[in-house]
């Protein structure tokens, strides 16, 4: 009977791995060496920029286009250099990105390091940004490409995609 009891409770928790209860009945989720989040570049040494809404990566407001892009390079090991873009179709009050560099950390991506640049009386800002990295984890970009004109505020997010700095 013991050993019945004993494969019931391995088969209920195998069936259970991806989240393990607690006590207060909220879940913990397994953490996961690759991340479950994100896309995956194709390539070694770059990672493409992408935007979460529908692909685009551009809107429109007070007949303002707003653009914004990036990506992620290996510079060595233990370097990876940010690209960012931001354009508007005319100049305005300020323009800009917040560039945060993302590590995986087995749950979630969190903030490594941040940079930005801003410009005025402009319609574009773009610039590279390098951050020296922990060899043998997954980083990528989250950029937030901004505008601020005659008091309205407009801003879209990109993300790169994610590589592996072995």
């Amino acid at each position: 009977m013991k050993r019945f009891l004993c494969l019931i409770i391995m088969v209920l928790f195998c069936f259970n791995l991806p989240s393990i209860a607690k006590a207060d009945g909220t879940s913990v989720e397994v953490l996961s060496k690759k991340p479950t989040k994100g896309i995956k570049s194709p390539y070694l040494d770059y990672g493409r920029g992408y935007s979460l809404s529908n692909n685009n990566i551009s809107i429109q407001a007070n007949n303002i286009i707003l653009t914004g892009n990036n990506y992620i390079q290996r510079l060595s090991g233990k370097e990876i250099s940010g690209y960012a873009k931001t354009l508007t179709d005319i100049k305005v009050d300020t323009i800009g990105y917040i560039m945060k560099f993302q590590v995986w950390n087995g749950h979630s991506w969190v903030n490594y390091a941040e940079s930005f640049k801003k410009g005025y009386n402009n319609n574009s800002v773009s610039g590279f940004h390098d951050k020296r990295v922990t060899p043998g984890r997954y980083y990528r970009l989250k950029v937030i490409h901004y505008y601020e004109h005659n008091g309205v505020f407009k801003s879209i997010t990109t993300y790169s995609e994610y590589i592996y700095l072995n």
